[in-house]
């Protein structure tokens, strides 16, 4: 079976709603859905590198390729930002419990 729009059209829809699931923090929804995303974005590697494409639909193919990469990008940088948010969070909080603990050994 070659490789259709509507695959990557599909996994561009899963890859928005991970997106809205990013930017609600909802990461529990979120890692809960990924493994879906995933398998398909895997089966469509597997079938550009089995160059399991149709010729006439390369443009539009490339097309939508270019729209899940940025997608993905976008999911990417919320990701890494709720990561950053996350080691401060758990910086400040170490150390509120360093002063904490020196206050309470003196």
């Amino acid at each position: 079976m070659s490789l259709t729009v509507a695959q990557v059209e599909q996994a561009c829809q899963l890859t928005r709603e991970q997106i809205t699931r990013a930017q609600a923090a909802d990461w529990d929804a979120l890692l809960a859905a990924e493994p879906a995303r995933q398998q398909l974005i895997t089966q469509l590697n597997t079938d550009v590198d089995n160059q399991d494409i149709d010729p006439s639909s390369l443009g539009d193919l490339r097309e939508s390729f270019e729209m899940l990469q940025s997608l993905n990008q976008s999911l990417q940088s919320l990701c890494q930002q709720q990561r950053s948010e996350m080691a401060k969070k758990v910086a400040d909080f170490n150390q509120g419990n360093k002063a904490r603990q020196a206050y309470e050994d003196r």
